[in-house]
């Protein structure tokens, strides 16, 4: 309205409600994923930038930090107050994996509120696990994890695609389905399996859990098309592109 340049960046696939209005008024829009349809004009592929604390660590360094063993190691999490569902569904994939036999350890980042139940109904399984309600330290977690079940945010994907992750994708469904649109992207690609949470089970996900615990071949390449969801550069695209509208 006055006249000075204007730069937005979109997260996700699809532009929310708010970046759809501005878009038509501001100078640049960035968005996160080169195959979103709308690098053109206005608009400039930029990528998501990275938290600079997330650093890769290697496997021997971030086993020590959780005291945990060297076996197949799976990584929860449902975003930053966790996810009730997911917690109950992982529990049930759990019990049914270890009826199975399967020889693997877990870190589960549970949330606060199912903190205290979790932490009692884990407290009589056989297989290593960590519990946390939160944890700072997601360069170790990330690092050491084999297979990684979270959301589909626009954030988790991107330290997914840095650490080259294999991942089971539950996007949330009551955020005006940008997390189902970021998970179908990388489903369209082969970079991710994805669950909608109206077909979540224990049972379900166990198997998936089971395949890809069995697969070496497909995890791998789940890593290898994941890992083109990021662009390193996002901070410097930003920026220059910034600079160029102050210029």
């Amino acid at each position: 309205l006055f006249k000075k340049p204007t730069l937005i960046h979109e997260q996700n696939v699809s532009l929310g409600l708010s970046n759809r209005v501005l878009s038509l008024f501001v100078d640049k829009a960035a968005v996160s994923f080169a195959d979103s349809g709308k690098e053109r004009g206005k608009f400039v592929f930029t990528g998501n930038p990275l938290r600079k604390e997330l650093v890769k660590k290697n496997k021997e360094e971030s086993r020590v930090f959780f005291g945990l063993d060297e076996k197949f190691t799976i990584l929860v999490l449902g975003g930053s107050q966790g996810s009730e569902r997911i917690n109950a569904e992982f529990k049930k994939a759990v019990d049914i994996l270890s009826e199975k036999g399967k020889d693997f350890q877990f870190i589960h980042l549970c949330g606060e509120k199912d903190y205290s139940r979790l932490k009692k109904d884990y407290s009589c399984i056989k297989i290593r696990y960590c519990l946390f309600d939160f944890l700072a330290r997601m360069d170790f977690a990330y690092s050491l994890a084999d297979l990684v079940i979270c959301r589909a945010g626009a954030g988790s994907i991107t330290e997914l695609a840095f650490f080259r992750k294999a991942a089971i994708l539950i996007p949330y469904p009551y955020a005006g389905f940008h997390q189902l649109g970021n998970a179908n992207a990388l489903k369209m690609k082969g970079a991710a399996v994805c669950l909608e949470e109206k077909e979540l089970g224990g049972l379900g996900l166990s198997e998936n859990i089971l395949r890809l615990m069995d697969s070496a071949g497909e995890r791998a390449e789940l890593e290898k098309r994941i890992a083109e969801f990021v662009n390193p550069e996002a901070v410097e695209r930003l920026a220059e592109l910034a600079f160029s509208l102050i210029n």
